[in-house]
């Protein structure tokens, strides 16, 4: 993925990291931190300042079509091919829950 400054075009970040496809991205509110899901079955947070993965959620057994981020940052909802929504953790680096 590339992290583009929108005002002038410059190229900011590259983030490399997921094995497929990246079918989804979002910032997180602070606007310093990215959320991306893949087909791979990898949900991975970013540091947008230095390009830096964070955090790999694994568990999906299917490529992740979508993502949303919940209470400021605090948990994460993915969803994904294998026709289950997972809740995550981002502090704990964990499941919370699994929706099929």
């Amino acid at each position: 993925m590339k992290i583009w400054q929108a005002s002038n075009g410059e190229l900011r970040r590259v983030l490399e990291g997921h094995v497929f496809d990246v079918n989804c991205c979002r910032f997180f509110p602070s606007g310093l931190v990215v959320l991306s899901g893949g087909m791979d079955a990898q949900l991975k947070i970013w540091s947008a300042e230095d390009a830096s993965c964070v955090v790999t959620f694994k568990g999906h057994k299917g490529g992740i079509l979508d993502t949303a981020i919940v209470d400021r940052g605090r948990n994460v909802v993915s969803a994904s091919r294998d026709g289950t929504a997972r809740l995550w953790d981002c502090g704990r680096s964990a499941c919370l829950g699994v929706l099929a």
